[in-house]
């Protein structure tokens, strides 16, 4: 199962466990009742990770294909292929449509062996020059797109990964605070910071009870 960047969303909600007292009204005489919790092993194992893991991969795959058919296809105008990727991502596409979408990749092979031509043949008419030019500013223009494409889809994913992270604390926050009320528990402690061992021992860790809490659901 690919894991989701831990960023500092991980730091943030340790942080926040290792400050934050977790109010019970089930504590016993008033006292403190406390606990502790290991951040990381419930956020990779609960299976809001592997479903939102799963789908940040999915996303990623769709805009690596998105870039594959443009630079494929890297003789189709931005207009061409705009029509050529809704086409081919519509859902119950017609007949009309099909037809559409084999007329764009037809273009786009019979461009490819025509430019492939012209570079190949020895004496070019003025014509020819033109169209060769055309062709090759066509290229440029792509790949100009691509290079910008490219970058909107990495901010994209980013943004997208912090989003679905930040979805998994929220949800690790609310099963520990209704796993500490259930255990009369005043307060939560993270036992670790990254890689620093804070707590080595404790008899009232909720780890387990936790991902049981969350996976549920």
């Amino acid at each position: 199962m690919p894991k989701l960047h831990r960023i500092t969303g991980i730091l943030v909600l340790t942080l926040m466990f290792a400050a934050i007292a977790v109010s019970s009204a089930h504590a016993a005489d008033n006292k403190a009742a406390f606990g502790t919790i290991d951040i990381e092993k419930v956020f990779n194992n609960c299976d809001k990770t592997k479903q939102l893991s799963q789908e940040l991969a999915a996303y990623r795959d769709q805009l690596s294909l998105k870039l594959d058919t443009r630079k494929i296809n890297r003789l189709l105008t931005n207009e061409e292929f705009n029509q050529l990727a809704d086409l081919q991502t519509k859902q119950n596409p017609s007949a009309a449509d099909r037809a559409r979408v084999q007329e764009l990749l037809d273009m786009s092979r019979l461009r490819e062996i025509e430019l492939q031509g012209l570079q190949q043949k020895p004496n070019l008419t003025e014509s020819d020059k033109a169209r060769l030019n055309e062709l090759q500013d066509q290229i440029t223009k792509t790949q100009s797109i691509m290079q910008a494409d490219a970058a909107k889809y990495q901010a994209e994913l980013e943004k997208k990964n912090v989003d679905m992270q930040k979805e998994v604390l929220d949800s690790i926050a609310q099963a520990t605070a209704s796993v500490a009320k259930e255990k009369g528990l005043s307060m939560v402690f993270s036992k670790s910071l990254g890689q620093i061992q804070f707590i080595v021992y404790s008899s009232a860790d909720i780890t387990d009870d936790v991902i049981k809490n969350l996976n549920k659901k």
